[in-house]
């Protein structure tokens, strides 16, 4: 039972992440007005705080899974290890973008900073941190990458409610113009990583590991179509499918909360070597 809830807090926490840190690296690229900016910094504070108190949780969680022991090797292995270190620059991340900051540069680059700080959780903690600090860099990548993806989403699904509509359809031309490369950077860490974490000349698709993987992947491959009918078939007829792009992305969230979901399952119950 521990396990299961360890899994949901994990879905969770990543959800929490990716918002709080991927709000303001939006914001900074996309340029919103300051309604919607302020929309996003809206986002960035509750994803902040559930970041905190889910980092909390899993930590808890984890302390009970290893027995639950108030002892030496217990504390070492929750605080003195890379699930200590994550923590920790979660709860850090998190508590910068809590932190009141101005409306210029120096108030984006500390938002930055604290988005930075909590995407640099998976360099200490996961499969890829497991596997070498290399592999745990080219984590940090796919993860930030993909806290813009939800972050841009965020704005955009507000967009699509609120905003006239040449700020609209100027927001999803920048967000499209962008994403082309930042998508583009997702996918390739997301290969790295696969190739790095899984040995293919040991019958894999034997494993369940790879079969849980196999399962992210197909919802990974819906969200990457869904953006494709968004970037292909909506964004060109703006403004007139306002409300279609809106149920759409309301959709491309819902496939990634499973994304989510599969890597909680995934890093809680399973290891790349079978």
């Amino acid at each position: 039972m521990l396990e299961v809830w360890a899994a949901l807090v994990k879905a969770s926490l990543y959800g929490a992440l990716l918002s709080a840190a991927g709000a303001p690296l939006a914001v900074l690229s996309l340029r919103p007005s300051a309604a919607l900016a302020d929309y996003a910094m809206r986002v960035m504070r509750v994803g902040a705080i559930a970041a905190i108190a889910l980092s909390v949780a899993a930590a808890a969680l984890l302390f009970m899974r290893l027995g639950g022991a108030f002892d030496q090797p217990t504390f070492s292995a929750v605080f003195s290890s890379g699930p200590g270190a994550a923590l920790a620059l979660q709860i850090a991340g998190a508590a910068l973008l809590l932190a009141p900051a101005d409306e210029d540069l120096s108030g984006h680059l500390w938002r930055m900073t604290g988005a930075l700080t909590m995407t640099a959780s998976v360099v200490f903690n996961g499969h890829a941190a497991a596997l070498s600090p290399t592999a745990g860099l080219v984590a940090m990548v796919h993860v930030t990458a993909a806290s813009w993806w939800v972050g841009s989403l965020w704005i955009l699904r507000r967009t699509c409610v609120d905003a006239d509509r040449d700020e609209m359809v100027r927001l999803v031309l920048r967000f499209s113009s962008r994403a082309v490369f930042i998508v583009a950077g997702l996918i390739v860490a997301g290969v790295v990583l696969i190739i790095a974490l899984i040995d293919f000349s040991i019958s894999p698709w034997l494993t369940d590991y790879v079969r849980t993987l196999a399962l992210k992947l197909a919802f990974v491959a819906l969200v990457l179509l869904l953006a494709a009918h968004n970037k292909f078939q909506l964004t060109p007829r703006l403004p007139g499918e306002v409300a279609r792009l809106r149920r759409s992305i309301n959709v491309e969230l819902m496939a990634i909360a499973c994304v989510l979901i599969t890597t909680a399952v995934l890093t809680t119950y399973f290891a790349p070597e079978p």
